[in-house]
């Protein structure tokens, strides 16, 4: 009979074989679509790499967001590729390395759903199941496909980091096993890896709300202890969305909804969600579907039924199936923030993309079912 070590340890090849050969077309793409040309191919601070253009990622905004790890973690690749390869036309192998990184990303990423996962249920096979279709979900493909949304990838690895950490110093420090303050290493590894997080993509302010619904359901804590707890993270992430709002001004938008509408976008937003979730057909980088165009829409005053209606019948049943409503929640919670809640540069183009949904994919699994 297999040791559970073993087991984990087939789990994770067979996630990452899984994964790797779900994305094959990555291995050959040697294409730069949209942000990548500001970002990478034009990106002066790249060509070439020095102490100086580096620091200044970390100094100032670059060109409308504060992500200084990520422009930091590109430059590292770039340069080494540089060296190795100084003759590059087109970059070519420049951009097959990023996709590669970008892959090698996401399976980390995914491996890491399958040890929280763990955390939470200690059922393998489920953990293991959950972090493949989180890895081979076809909604994922922009964000892996996409160099530039590497700083997404970068920042949910620190965030799972940043959780997982969290998860094993609440194990840890279980009341009947009393408490260790040389084993509260890993709450301030956790504070680490989720600060990382915030500079790699702003996006990560939701991880708070992650563990706040975690400690909840999962942990059985009460609100008092749970925002006790979690008051660093809280703090860590104001900075960030203060500096995220100074660079991203609502005033460049030409249509900002009324507070009264937004909560039709939200939930708008959630119902396209749950429906590529469970029919991922026509995909894509850009859906236009802004906020202007979805309020001007018979239907973007309808489609939030269906999401509203879950989480209403969810919360209903909230007693005899509390992970269920769990679920759903840290769904919801992932695209919160550009759900269309509050303005956002991105709302020019549309209020909802694929990339939106990576910190969402996770659907945790109990017993086999979720």
């Amino acid at each position: 009979m297999s040791s559970p070590r073993t087991v984990i340890v087939i789990s994770v090849a067979v996630i990452a074989c899984v994964i790797s050969l779900s994305f094959i077309p990555i291995f050959n793409n040697s294409s730069y679509v949209w942000d990548d040309i500001p970002n990478i191919t034009e990106n002066k601070h790249l060509k070439p790499v020095s102490v100086q253009s580096v620091s200044d990622y970390w100094k100032k905004p670059f060109p409308k967001l504060y992500v200084p790890l990520t422009y930091t973690a590109w430059s590292v690749i770039w340069q080494t590729v540089s060296c190795v390869v100084p003759q590059d036309p087109g970059y070519q192998i420049h951009a097959r390395v990023l996709h590669m990184t970008n892959l090698l990303f996401h399976i980390l990423n995914a491996i890491l759903i399958f040890f929280i996962i763990l955390k939470l249920i200690d059922n393998k096979f489920s953990a293991c199941i959950g972090a493949i279709l989180f890895g081979i979900h076809p909604i994922q493909v922009e964000c892996v496909a996409y160099i530039t949304e590497f700083r997404t990838l970068l920042a949910c690895f620190f965030s799972f980091l940043s959780i997982h950490q969290y998860l094993v110093d609440h194990v840890k420090n279980l009341p009947e096993a009393g408490y260790n303050l040389r084993k509260r290493r890993h709450y301030s590894f956790s504070l680490v890896f989720f600060s990382l997080a915030l500079l790699s993509k702003p996006v990560s302010a939701v991880v708070p709300l992650f563990l706040l619904i975690i400690n909840h359901f999962f942990l059985h804590k009460d609100l008092r202890s749970n925002l006790t707890n979690l008051l660093p993270w809280i703090i860590l992430t104001v900075p960030i969305i203060i500096i995220t709002k100074c660079v991203q001004p609502s005033t460049s938008l030409e249509y900002i909804p009324p507070f009264w509408l937004r909560p039709f976008l939200v939930f708008d937003t959630a119902t396209f969600y749950l429906i590529k979730l469970f029919y991922p057909d026509l995909l894509g980088i850009d859906y236009a579907r802004t906020s202007e165009f979805v309020l001007s829409q018979w239907w973007g005053y309808l489609s939030w039924i269906i999401s509203f209606g879950l989480l209403a019948i969810l919360w209903f049943f909230r007693r005899k199936c509390p992970l269920y409503l769990a679920c759903f929640l840290l769904f919801f919670t992932g695209f919160l923030p550009v759900s269309g809640i509050v303005p956002f540069i991105f709302q020019i183009f549309s209020t909802v993309a694929d990339r939106y949904l990576f910190q969402s994919g996770v659907r945790f699994k109990r017993n086999g079912r979720e």
